[in-house]
Order: C-alpha cells, then structure tokens, then sequence
C-alpha cells in the first residue's frame, strides 16, 4: 500500500525542487499520464485524511447528519456535492457512522478506487467515501476552531517601545494557548475569549504571586459553558523568530499600543503552530494545479514552495512510516541530527529553572543564618560568663540549632542537580527507527520547515523552549533519500519489522 503514492511524491518533488519538467520524471516513473494522475489524486485524499484526524470533533457548529446527507456547510461550502454511500454498518446512525469513519482513518482500514473515491472497510462498516466530501469535512472542522494565545503579566507596559523592552516582555510574560469551539451559531468565540480574559486579569490583579497554572485556571473558570475549551500551556520557543519579525515592521510595531502589539505576537505565534495547516493547504493546491499538459506548472506560479516542499516530505514519512517496515539496513547519513532529549532528560530540562530558583532562595537563607550565628557569637563573647550564664546558655543552644540548619541546608544544596540538563544525540545517532519514528512525529505534532535550501525537522515539548529533537537535511539529499527509499522498495518489496 502506498508505494505508488510515494512514486509520486518523488515525481512532485523533483519539479518543486529542481523545476524539472513534470511529464518528462512522470513518464519515465509510471506507464502512462492517466497512471500518474490516478496516484497523484489519491495523494490529495491522504492531505485530507490527516486534516480530519488533526481537527475532527463531534459536535462542530454545523450539522453532522445534514453534512452526511448534502455535504453542505452554511458559509463555506452552500453546494451540495457527492456523499458517502454507506454499504454496511454494524451500528445505526449519525454518530456511529462518524465515529467509524474515524477509527477506520487512524487504523487504514481503507483503500482507493480507480475514481479516486476512498473504500472503507472493517467489521463494522462498509463505505464509498467521495474525495470532495472528506475534503469538505477537514475544512469545515479547521474552520471551526478559534485559536488564540493569553499573555499575562502583572506588570504590562503600555507599549514595547524597542528589541531591549520586547525581550523582557517575552522572558517575564506567562503564555498559554487557548481553543475554543460551540455549536451554537449565535456565540462568537472572540467575544467569549475577550470577555474570560478580562475576568481573569482582574480577579488576579491584586495576587502578590500567580502561576502559570493558578492564571489557567482561572481562565478555564471564566469560559461560559457554551463553549468547549481547551487551555494547554505554551511557552514562547521561538523568540528570536518574533523578535525578527517585530523589528522588520520597525515602527509598524514599536509604535503601537500593547494591546495591538499583543495582537501581531499573537498572529506570528499561531502562524508557526499551525504551519502545517497552511503547508497542507498550498500542498493540495500544488497537487491540483500540477498537470501532464506542459512542462512547468503554468496555473501553480503563486504556489508558496517553501510550504509546499515541507508538505510533500511530510506525507511521504506518514506512508512511509504506516508500512510498518524494518530501517535497520536504511540510510540516514544525510540526516544531520542537531539536538535530542530522552524523556529523562526532558524532566530535568522542565524542572532545571525551579532547582535554579529553589537554590538561590536557600543559599540566600543560609547566609541570613550564618550572620545570625556570627552575631551570637559576638554576643556571647561580649557577656560575663558568671554574671549571665543562663542567657550564655540560651545563645548558645540557638547558636548549636543554627549550626545544624547551616549543615543540613549545605548537605540539601550539594545533591541539587543545578547543572544545565543537555541532550546527547550520540544515543539514537545508528537507530534508525527511533530517529524515524521521531522525525514522523514531528510531521503531526512538531514543525517541517525550509532554511534555504536545507530542510528542517523539530519536536518540541510544550513546558521546554529547545526542541527535543531536531534533524536536518539538504533537500537535494533529502530528494535522493526518497528516491532511492522507493526503489529498494520497489526491487526487494517491504522488509518487516
């Protein structure tokens, strides 16, 4: 499954890549143009698979049962198109037939037809899926959903005034990422977010101290039950990168309010979590528009490459990776690997600034109490041995239980780890299923981007700033690598694991 699909890609790639004519690398792969054009349509309907597993939730602002039925959505699709044609199912109804749909997406218990039309097929339902309709159905649930980032900081300034004062902002601000979504037509989440966000900053404005989870809290306390929320923590990983972009706008954004400047971090910051939506989208276009009839993509010129590449490679490791097949013997030499954290590491990684700050908090108590014991001790030496011995006496019991404090706070401060936790990626430097499996991770939940002409691959974990993982390739060498990934498949079939 999926080999002909993988030619494919390698098809698309070279003329995204190299610019080299597309009938020519199709012809010379594939028997005849209607071959390649039958496979490549089927890479369309994988892009929308991924989409509904990402997005997909049971009670969206529009109709499951109408949608079944007509596959329109009020406001974004009002045509009716082809609908599923349901053969069998164990269990009736709306709900059953979504919730199988699904299980049979995450599990592939499907194939494709000649016209393109997705087969599902288990025990418990048999069903002809039109491609336009799923396509339909990704769409409709991203739409659904309103992303933003809550910035807290007791003490906001009016306005970012240079790179100095935004630097400080991003390092004393606490960041979470909020997604809220309602079926109700009349309820509009920008409102709902605004409204709870308010809420939350006075009831907190008077705390001396609030953490980032006490602020989640009591924001997710604020949200009206009309809305399904989900509040997971975000820290800022990329500053550099909103660095850069503030001062490319220079007084564009320097000179606004913080209110507004909130608002451009905030739409630079979503714009890089949900990259692969926007690659996803310029990667189907980019399959839609490619066509035999000419030897460049004509129609596909304001195409956006650099999403497009990461898109390709990001599909290709999802097949790739759902044969199951044993990489012992495979190749990955030009995969640079830049950065890795076991999960042990990762720990280490999260709680490394509270042990920084535990430390300084108890090193700063040992001292008041070394100059609490030099002063008794001056005391003492000040007073009569026969005319105060019960005070002496007093003084120097606390002077011993002082003593003891200052030992036992040294022996706790000596077995702190405070040293920085680093990632060694000597670990998984000859596992090639591991650094696969990890690089197929971050194609569903990290980021795929391109530098130049160098492909990158991250992995982050949501309390740690550094990727845990990170690989990159040249693109040309990335291109060789699935190029010769689908001839040895192609000659000696899929070794197993």
């Amino acid at each position: 499954m999926y080999l002909e699909e993988m030619k494919c890609i390698s098809v698309l790639l070279r003329n995204a890549i190299k610019g080299e004519a597309l009938s020519t690398n199709a012809l010379s792969v594939f028997d005849n143009k209607e071959e390649f054009q039958e496979y490549k349509s089927n890479l369309f309907t994988l892009v929308s698979i991924n989409e509904v597993l990402k997005s997909f939730n049971d009670v969206p602002s529009f109709s499951l049962s109408q949608f079944l039925e007509t596959g329109v959505i009020p406001g974004l699709y009002d045509q009716e198109t082809r609908v599923p044609e349901i053969g069998f199912m164990k269990y009736k109804g709306t709900k059953a037939f979504y919730n199988g749909l699904i299980e049979s997406l995450k599990n592939n218990d499907y194939s494709f037809d000649s016209s393109n039309y997705l087969n599902i097929y288990n025990d418990d339902m048999v069903a002809t899926i039109p491609q336009v309709w799923l396509y339909r159905l990704g769409q409709g649930m991203q739409k659904d959903k309103y992303e933003r980032v809550f910035f807290f900081n007791k003490n906001k300034p009016e306005r970012i005034r240079n790179k100095a004062d935004l630097i400080e902002y991003l390092r004393r601000t606490k960041t979470f990422l909020v997604e809220l979504s309602t079926s109700k037509k009349d309820k509009r989440a920008n409102l709902e977010f605004s409204s709870a966000e308010a809420k939350t900053n006075y009831e907190l404005k008077n705390r001396k101290d609030v953490s980032l989870e006490e602020v989640m809290k009591a924001f997710s306390s604020f949200v009206s039950s009309d809305f399904r929320s989900k509040i997971s923590k975000y820290k800022v990983s990329d500053e550099f990168y909103l660095i850069r972009r503030a001062e490319q706008l220079g007084e564009v954004f320097y000179d606004e309010p913080i209110e507004v400047q909130e608002k451009f971090l905030n739409k630079w910051i979503l714009e890089r979590i949900n990259s692969k939506v926007a690659q996803n989208s310029e990667t189907q276009k980019f399959i839609l528009l490619s066509n035999l009839r000419n030897s460049e993509y004509n129609e596909a010129e304001d195409l956006n490459m650099t999403q497009v590449i990461p898109g390709l490679f990001s599909l290709y490791i999802n097949m790739l990776m759902a044969k199951k097949i044993d990489l012992s013997y495979t190749s990955l030499s030009d995969f640079k690997l830049k950065a890795y954290m076991d999960e042990e590491t990762q720990w280490r990684k999260k709680h490394h600034k509270e042990n920084e700050s535990n430390v300084l908090l108890e090193r700063e108590m040992l001292k008041n109490l070394s100059l609490e014991a030099k002063q008794i001790l001056k005391e003492i030496n000040e007073l009569d041995v026969m005319r105060d011995f019960d005070l002496i006496s007093q003084k120097r019991a606390r002077y011993v239980e002082l003593v003891n404090l200052i030992e036992g706070g040294e022996k706790s401060l000596a077995s702190v780890d405070v040293t920085t936790p680093v990632g060694d990626v000597a670990e998984i430097a000859f596992d090639n299923d591991k650094i696969m499996s990890l690089i197929n991770e971050a194609t569903r939940n990290g980021r795929i981007y391109l530098e130049k002409d160098t492909l990158v691959v991250e992995l982050y974990n949501k309390d740690i700033t550094v990727p845990v993982f990170k690989t990159t390739i040249n693109i040309d060498r990335m291109l060789d690598f699935i190029e010769n990934m689908n001839m040895n498949l192609e000659e000696f079939g899929v070794p197993s694991k």
